[in-house]
Order: C-alpha cells, then sequence, then structure tokens
C-alpha cells in the first residue's frame, strides 16, 4: 500500500513525546545509509496517527499493479502504483511510484515529468491483446506478457 500512497502524494500525522508533525510519506521511509537497522524516519516513542490524502485529479485514473512470485506470497517482486490527469487527450500531469527496486517507495519524477503534455498515440482499446499463459507459473508468465507487449512496440 504504501508504493499507492506514495503516488497519491500521501503524508502521514505523527505524534510523540516532542509533539506532533506532519512528514511526507516520501521521507517516512530511509534508505539504509550508515543505519541500515532503521526503516523509517520515526523517532523512538513516535507513532503515525493519521494519513492524509490531497485531492487530486490523477486519483480517478490510476491503477497498481504487483509482480509476485507466487499469488500466496505479500511481497512484490516489482510493483507500480500510476495515476494521470487528463485534460482531452493531453496528460497534465502523472504520478508513478515504485516498489521492489529499493528499500523505500520510489517516485519515478523523471518519467513523471516526461509523461507531462505528452499526448498517447493510441487509446488502450486500440492495444493487441495479449496471448494467455499458464497461471502456475505467475511471475515467468508477467514477464513473459512484458517481453511481449515490449516486441510489439
Amino acid at each position: 500500500m504504501a508504493v499507492a500512497l506514495v503516488a497519491l502524494d500521501a503524508v502521514v500525522h505523527v505524534a510523540g513525546t516532542s509533539g506532533e508533525r506532519r512528514v511526507a510519506l516520501t521521507d517516512l521511509h530511509r534508505l539504509p545509509g550508515d543505519r541500515p537497522d532503521l526503516e523509517t524516519t520515526l523517532e523512538p516513542g513516535e507513532l503515525i496517527t493519521a494519513g492524509e490524502l490531497p485531492p487530486a485529479g490523477f486519483a480517478a485514473r490510476s491503477a497498481y499493479r504487483k509482480v509476485r512470485d507466487r499469488a500466496s506470497y505479500a511481497f512484490a517482486l516489482v510493483s507500480v502504483a500510476a495515476g494521470l490527469e487528463l485534460d482531452g487527450d493531453t496528460i497534465v500531469s502523472a504520478r508513478l511510484a515504485l516498489g521492489g527496486v529499493a528499500p523505500k517507495p520510489w517516485r519515478a519524477r523523471k518519467a513523471e515529468e516526461l509523461l507531462r503534455e505528452a499526448r498517447p498515440r493510441r487509446p488502450r482499446s486500440s492495444l493487441p491483446r495479449m496471448p494467455s499463459w499458464p497461471a502456475r507459473n505467475r511471475s515467468t508468465a508477467t514477464l513473459s506478457r512484458w517481453n511481449w507487449l515490449a516486441a510489439r512496440s
């Protein structure tokens, strides 16, 4: 869920012995650096008390996808949360967050910038149908679908 919340610019409210503060979810999770034992920027005794999502036009056109080794595992090999705000057929803003590529949810800000003011070349409904693969090995089937789409582009 953290990947989707990062894409939506979520903020968490934190309370502790030093008082209350607001933390952008992108700043809540830490990179390992010199303290790999710390996963968040929470101080000892602090607790997340609330979450806040800003109103955004891209939330109506959003999606989340997760690739797992097995359907029974909650941990994603990779995941992506995407949201678009459109004006007609022009992308006004985009939000992209990735999971499984770093120790924390990662915003793809350069990709978001590249999408801004772009016009998708063809509607999703005109994409060719992908062949179906057996579901017994979902990660291989999912990756095969990506390879198939990449070869068709």
